[in-house]
């Protein structure tokens, strides 16, 4: 399958997402009730038309009362990624090598809502109850159809999620969610340095591109395909982040951990290094 998230792709496509979703789920002139604080545990599998079921990554989403979160998606062979936002100060994810929070996008506010805005909402569909709460399934046809499962008191956040395009259907469902206030620890577990500049959207070019292992199931299964990476390289050249945009499945894993042994040539602006972003691919062919 190759499956596309909407601007940056499907993990930092939760920041799209959840900051599209704040004003989705609003309605003018009313006030929101106020947010629970929860953590939500989902496993995220890929199908394939054959029916195959391959597992991407497991999903930890920590939300405070405040409006603090922090999400870290782990994938099948270890990568993580990390995005953190801090109300009213940004959205940023963690560059453990510098001991550093980069800033991605700007702050905000996530709410909870009711039951009467999510039923009101023109892409409502019907209830369902998905681990024992009663969760409203929002369907939509972009590109592909995406139906999204909301749990009033998750206000923005999507409960649960499936994504069909072309015979091939992405699964993001939970495992488990638990109400109290996360520990601080989970929201903000590190006391690093912030950087406010949002990193540069730029052509990257590759001095050093090591080869992606192939997997062995993709292998044995002949599966080949394109790997659609956002890369985010520092001040040197080295990356500190990488998200998969689009996917073959199981195939985007392998590409996360060769991209980051990749070097990159370092990029200026105004004389200055600093850290940039862009898109690099992996193609994958049985030899």
């Amino acid at each position: 399958m190759t499956y596309c998230s909407s601007t940056l792709n499907r993990v930092a496509l939760l920041l799209i997402i959840l900051l599209a979703g704040v004003g989705q789920l609003r309605v003018v002139g009313q006030t929101s009730p106020p947010l629970l604080g929860f953590t939500l545990e989902r496993r995220v599998t890929d199908k394939d038309k054959a029916g195959r079921e391959f597992l991407e990554r497991t999903e930890l989403l920590y939300v405070s009362s405040s409006g603090n979160w922090r999400y870290e998606a782990t994938y099948s062979n270890g990568q993580k990624v990390e995005t953190i936002c801090v109300v009213d100060k940004g959205v940023f994810f963690t560059d453990y090598n510098r001991k550093r929070f980069v800033k991605i996008g700007n702050g905000c506010r996530p709410s909870a809502t009711t039951s009467e805005r999510l039923e009101a909402d023109s892409k409502f569909v019907r209830t369902e109850s998905v681990l024992d709460r009663l969760a409203y399934l929002h369907r939509r046809d972009i590109r592909y159809i995406e139906e999204t499962y909301f749990v009033p008191e998750l206000g923005p956040f999507p409960f649960k999620r499936i994504s069909y395009l072309d015979g091939y259907t992405l699964y993001e469902e939970p495992v488990r969610l638990l109400f109290g206030e996360p520990e601080p620890s989970q929201l903000m577990p590190l006391d690093y340095s912030v950087m406010e500049d949002i990193p540069e959207r730029v052509d990257l070019k590759i001095e050093e591109k090591p080869d992606a292992q192939y997997p062995s199931s993709a292998l044995s299964l002949d599966i080949s395909g394109d790997v659609l990476l956002n890369v985010t390289i520092d001040e040197s050249g080295q990356v500190i982040r990488a998200t998969i945009i689009s996917n073959v499945p199981p195939l985007g894993p392998a590409a996360l951990e060769a991209v980051h042994r990749a070097r990159f040539t370092p990029v200026h602006k105004n004389g200055k290094p600093v850290c940039a972003t862009g898109v690099v691919s992996y193609s994958f062919r049985p030899r």
